[in-house]
């Protein structure tokens, strides 16, 4: 049995391209032991770098960090803390496709490990799945922190070619620029990718179309490899993968905040927050466990769509609604919902056009004085004209009659009885419209041939419509040999149709 410097080394690990990890004991503790090869180490001022970076590696001490204990020289090796576990290049088999929230709540330790080292300006350099650790209990860590120089800058001396794989490199690594935190971030969005497509983002058929790829930041959507991720998940890789830094998320708190605000849209934040129990109980029961989680978010998205419904926030109840028929196609909320998102896209276009209304009425109440002020005047004109004439008129019959007395009455009732006929105006006018009649609704059930409808605890025939359904609330019962029934409160106005949907 070997021993390196005290450590009792037992069995091999692992094996990379610059190092083999075995798994050792100390006094009856287990260690990992990271031996490098030692080609690796023969020039001088890299091993003397690497030294210091070791030490700035030591000092972080951190939940979600592998603690690094001590740098042995001959022969050249680190001893780090041993996770009991696996990594998440082999956890990614086991993840659920259907669930793709959980890797969001594999990788928030990773963030906030990351935000611990960021402030104490060490970058890691080397985020890659075989790098994060998953313990049996839950706990996340992230590996190799201040081996990273070490390993990248000999992967370019051992041949002057990149080793490995360089799928998980930010554009700037690529290109052999300067690095900084955003880098790191950078790498953890294409693990995050990695986790829930089973994919690399970048990987092409040679490193040299890797490396091109990454420097481009040429992908495909993530949506596209795995349809169960929402639009809002998708966000967060269209953030991190900028190729302009300033426009990536900035810090690893900056990461965080838009995990969090996204696992809080969904209903997963206070669950989030207790990581440790949370992907435990995943990993003791994996297929209970993320359906009862898809259940949980179904709920918070209902509850979310109808809450932005009232607020009249319609693109968020449709993206709501989108996510929960993605997730939950089978609710019967999602008919309700769906109607209702209508009624609210017509009331809020409707909402645009009030400004330019009262506008238009204020113009036209304007223009109606106007009209009126300016018959007033006329009226008063033509009033005028009409006293003189009439003067006029009585002066004449005066002389002519002024002899007969029999003639003189005649003229004087004619004078006197010739008057303008008085017209009756209206303030309004009403019109009459006859009512339409209202009948009812019509409700039609489109359901599965297997699914036995009860309507108000009344067993309905195949394909039975219902006609002249009054307004009111009636009690709808969906039953299927094998599944447990669904029983929905239906609501009918009296006015529109109704059709409800089952498979």
């Amino acid at each position: 049995m070997q021993r390196v410097n005290g450590y009792e080394v037992k069995e091999l690990l692992g094996r990379g391209a610059t190092a083999e990890v075995f798994r050792a004991d100390l006094n009856g503790k287990g260690f990992a032991i990271k031996k490098f090869y030692p080609n690796l180490v023969q020039d001088v001022s890299l091993f003397q770098r690497f030294q210091k970076e070791f030490r700035l590696a030591r000092d972080l001490v951190h939940p979600n960090i592998v603690g690094v204990q001590e740098l042995i020289n001959e022969p050249p090796c680190v001893v780090m803390e041993l996770v009991d576990g696996e990594s998440f290049e082999q956890l990614q088999k086991r993840l659920p496709f259907v669930y793709p929230e959980l890797s969001l709540l594999l990788i928030r330790p990773v963030l906030k490990a990351l935000a611990f080292a960021h402030e104490r300006n060490v970058i890691h350099r080397d985020i890659k799945p075989s790098n994060i650790l998953l313990s049996k209990t839950g706990q996340v860590y992230l590996a190799d922190f201040g081996l990273a120089r070490l390993e990248g800058e000999s992967k370019l001396t051992l041949t002057g070619s990149v080793l490995g794989s360089p799928d998980f490199m930010a554009p700037e690594q690529a290109r052999g620029e300067n690095m900084g935190p955003s880098s790191d971030l950078f790498s953890l969005a294409s693990v995050l990718y990695f986790l829930v497509t089973g994919t690399r983002p970048f990987s092409r058929s040679t490193p040299l179309a890797t490396l091109s790829a990454v420097s481009q930041v040429q992908y495909e959507s993530a949506q596209r490899r795995n349809p169960k991720i929402s639009s809002g998940f998708n966000a967060l890789f269209e953030k991190a993968f900028q190729l302009d830094v300033s426009k990536r998320f900035s810090t690893a708190n900056e990461f965080l905040l838009a995990v969090d605000g996204y696992l809080d849209g969904v209903g997963l934040l206070e669950s989030a927050k207790q990581e440790k129990d949370y992907v435990g109980r995943w990993l003791l029961a994996p297929n209970d466990f993320t359906l009862e989680a898809l259940n949980q978010m179904s709920a918070s998205l209902e509850q979310r769509s109808r809450k932005a419904l009232s607020d009249l926030r319609v693109s968020d109840a449709s993206s709501a609604l989108s996510h929960l028929s993605m997730i939950s196609p089978e609710s019967s909320a999602i008919m309700h919902i769906a109607q209702n998102l209508k009624k609210a896209k017509r009331k809020k276009e409707l909402r645009r056009y009030v400004p330019a209304l009262l506008l238009l009425l204020l113009f036209l109440a304007g223009s109606g004085l106007l009209i009126k002020s300016q018959k007033q005047i006329s009226a008063k004109d033509q009033s005028s004209v009409s006293s003189q004439e009439e003067s006029l008129v009585e002066e004449h019959v005066e002389v002519k009659v002024a002899a007969p007395p029999q003639i003189k009455q005649v003229p004087k009732t004619v004078v006197a009885k010739e008057k303008p006929a008085k017209v009756e105006k209206f303030s309004s006018v009403q019109v009459n419209r006859p009512k339409r009649k209202v009948f009812g609704s019509r409700v039609r059930f489109n359901v599965a041939d297997q699914v036995d409808v009860y309507w108000e605890g009344r067993l309905l025939p195949k394909g039975a419509v219902l006609e002249r359904v009054k307004k009111g609330a009636y009690q709808l019962e969906l039953r299927r040999k094998g599944f447990p029934p669904i029983k929905e409160t239906v609501e009918v106005d009296g006015k529109d149709p109704v059709t409800i949907r089952a498979r």
